[in-house]
C-alpha cells in the first residue's frame, strides 16, 4: 500500500517538475465516484487536478498490465461523459508497444520518467534520448594551390 502511494506521489512530482509549474491535486469525491462505474473505481485510484488552469481527472492504474489500449480506450471516453472532464491515465510502466498503440488512439496517459501524452490539453512530452556523434577528422584542402 505505502508503494502504491509513493508512486503517486512521484508521478504528481514528475508532471510538476516537467511543466514547471504546481498541479493541484484532491481525490474525488464521493458524489463524483459514485457516478463512475465499480470496476474502474476499483483498478484506479482517482483524482481531480488542476493543471496549467485546466480541470482534469487523473486515474493511477494500480495495475499496468490489466487492461489494453482498445479497452483503456472506452474506459477514458465513459469516464469523460460521466465527469466532462479530460481524463488521464497515469501508469508506472508501460511497454513501448502499447504506448504506441495508445498514442494512435489519442489516450491520455502519463508514464513518469519517460512519456507525457495529453492531448485533450495539447501537450506530448518525452524524456529525450542523448545521442553522442563521434566527430571525424577531417582535413580541409585548399582549392586553389598557393603562389
Amino acid at each position: 500500500m505505502c508503494k502504491i502511494n509513493d508512486n503517486i506521489q512521484k508521478s504528481f512530482q514528475y508532471i510538476e517538475k516537467i511543466l514547471n509549474n504546481k498541479i493541484i491535486v484532491t481525490p474525488m469525491t464521493k458524489n463524483q465516484l459514485n457516478t463512475i462505474p465499480a470496476f474502474i473505481t476499483n483498478s484506479y485510484r482517482l483524482y481531480n487536478a488542476t493543471v496549467l488552469n485546466t480541470e482534469i481527472c487523473l486515474l493511477y492504474s494500480l495495475d499496468c498490465l490489466l487492461y489494453s489500449p482498445v479497452q483503456i480506450q472506452k474506459q477514458m471516453h465513459l469516464v469523460k461523459n460521466k465527469l466532462s472532464l479530460p481524463v488521464v491515465f497515469i501508469f508506472d510502466n508501460v511497454a513501448s508497444y502499447n504506448m504506441q498503440r495508445m498514442i494512435a488512439k489519442r489516450i491520455n496517459f502519463i508514464v513518469p520518467d519517460k512519456q507525457m501524452f495529453i492531448p485533450d490539453v495539447l501537450m506530448d512530452l518525452k524524456k529525450q534520448k542523448t545521442i553522442f556523434k563521434k566527430e571525424k577528422n577531417f582535413s580541409y584542402f585548399p582549392l586553389k594551390p598557393f603562389f
